[in-house]
This record gives structure tokens, sequence and C-alpha cells, in this order.
């Protein structure tokens, strides 16, 4: 089988999975309507109070994480570790490649990382 071919099956296996889920979707909604109801007024009572807690923890996050980068340091609490890194260093590649012409030295300070593959949607 070519890749063109494993492609195309595995684009019909996604399709499969999504007309499954979609089945099983609509077999839950009908077994739920008749607590429908309640579970609309359970989010009605509870989703204020959860947005409001993580408000809260969003605006703490931000704070420890200011105070942590002032401390320069990692922080360890007693459940949770603030770990400080430092800045990642990062070189224009293009730049380099131009350079190697004059310094070929600099090519032994280069490492390439190994190729990858990722599937997407066309």
């Amino acid at each position: 089988m070519n890749i063109t071919e494993m492609l195309d099956q595995l684009a019909e296996l996604k399709h499969q999975t999504d007309a499954v889920r979609l089945e099983w979707e609509t077999l839950r909604d009908t077994i739920l309507a008749p607590v429908k109801p309640q579970l609309a007024d359970l989010d009605a009572e509870y989703t204020p109070r959860m947005d409001a807690v993580q408000s809260n923890v969003a605006e703490l996050e931000a704070a420890v994480k200011a105070a942590v980068l002032t401390h320069g340091a990692s922080v360890k609490g007693a459940h949770l570790h603030a770990v400080w890194a430092k800045g990642r260093t990062s070189w224009d590649s293009k730049k380099l490649d131009g350079l190697m012409i004059a310094l070929p030295q600099l090519k032994e300070c280069r490492s390439e990382g190994a190729p990858s593959v990722s599937i997407r949607n066309v």
C-alpha cells in the first residue's frame, strides 16, 4: 500500500470515528432528555461560581509568575512549584548559514534535529 492509499484509509477511519461519535451523542442526548432541565439549573448555579474561581486563579497565577520573574529563582510551596527558567537563546539561521561560507568552523557548532511528520486536514 502506498502513502496516498494509507492517507485515504486514515481519512476514512477518521470519518468513521466522527460517525460513531455523532451516533453516541444522539443516543446520549435522548437518554439525558428527561434530566436536561435539572442539568441546566445546575449549570446556571455553578458556572458563575466556577468562572469566579478560575478568574481568581488566573489573576493569582499571573502575580506569582511576575513575582518569581522578579525574584529570579524557582520557589517551591507546599503543593505547587513555580519554576524559573532562563530565557532561550535563538540564532538567525540564515545569517549563520551565510557566515559559514567565511568561517567553515561554525558548521561544527550546528546541530540539526530529526525530521518529523504531522498529519493535517487538506
